[in-house]
C-alpha cells in the first residue's frame, strides 16, 4: 500500500528512512534479548515477541502449540482481543481469555480492541489477573 516508501529512485515525494530486516531468530534490542514467537494472524505466520518475562502478542487469532511452550513462563503478557464477536484474523475476547489461560501468565493486558469494548462496562468481566488495556496505560514489567 505504501510502496513508495521502499523506492529507490527518488520519485513520489518524501522518502523515509527505513532499514528493513528479516527476523528469523532471537536478537538484542537495547541490552535486552528478544525471541520472535510465531503465532497466526488468519493463515498467515507474523511473530509475537517475548522479552524476558513479558510477551507482547497481538493482531493474531491463532497461536500454535509450539508457540505457547516458548510463551510458557511470562509474568506479563499484552495479548490482542479485537471483540465479542469472531473475527478472522484477530481474537474475538472469550478465544484471547482462552489463550491467556492457556499461557498462564500472573497479568494479562489485552489490547488491540475495537470501538464495541466499552472499559466500564466489559473490564469488570474478565477473569482476575486480566484487564483491557487503555489510553495512556503504562506499566512495570
Amino acid at each position: 500500500m505504501f510502496e513508495y516508501i521502499f523506492r529507490e529512485d527518488g520519485r513520489d515525494g518524501w522518502k523515509p528512512n527505513l532499514t528493513t530486516h528479516v527476523v528469523g531468530s532471537d536478537f538484542d534490542l537495547f541490552g535486552e534479548r528478544i525471541r520472535p514467537v510465531e503465532v497466526m494472524h488468519g493463515e498467515a505466520v507474523i511473530y509475537g515477541y517475548r522479552i524476558g518475562e513479558a510477551a507482547y502478542v497481538t493482531d493474531c487469532s491463532g497461536i500454535p502449540e509450539g508457540s505457547l511452550k516458548r510463551l510458557k513462563g511470562i509474568r506479563t503478557l499484552i495479548l490482542g482481543a479485537l471483540r465479542q464477536k469472531p473475527h478472522p484474523t484477530h481474537f474475538s475476547i472469550d478465544q484471547a481469555i482462552e489463550a491467556a489461560k492457556a499461557i498462564g501468565a500472573k497479568r494479562t493486558i489485552f489490547t488491540h480492541l475495537s470501538h464495541s469494548i466499552l472499559y466500564r462496562r466489559d473490564n469488570p468481566l474478565l477473569p482476575p489477573g486480566m484487564a483491557f488495556a487503555y489510553d495512556g496505560m503504562s506499566f512495570e514489567v
